[in-house]
């Protein structure tokens, strides 16, 4: 049987799962709609520690989109022969 703490600890992350979900732009929107910010923090935490969560949360996802760069383009393969002269070929200048 399960305890009343263990209980809202799963209820937490839970929340925190579901904030995750979220992309950038429904975050903020979430973040600017209180009652909707209630209807998902779960009963056993406050509002103010529901909506630090979320704005946590919120500065992670930020975080992590500037830090994640573009993936570089690929670029179209040399030949294999091509690849034999530059390592044996240096253009004057």
């Amino acid at each position: 049987m399960l305890t009343l703490a263990e209980i809202e600890s799963t209820w937490q992350f839970e929340y925190e799962l579901r904030l995750e979900a979220f992309d950038e732009e429904a975050l903020r929107d979430l973040l600017g709609d209180a009652a909707a910010l209630r209807r998902l923090i779960p009963p056993h935490m406050s509002d103010a520690e529901g909506r630090s969560i979320a704005e946590a949360t919120l500065a992670e996802l930020m975080a992590r989109k500037a830090v994640d760069p573009q993936p570089p383009t690929p670029s179209e393969p040399q030949p294999a022969w091509a690849q034999l002269l530059t390592v044996f070929w240096t253009p004057f200048r």
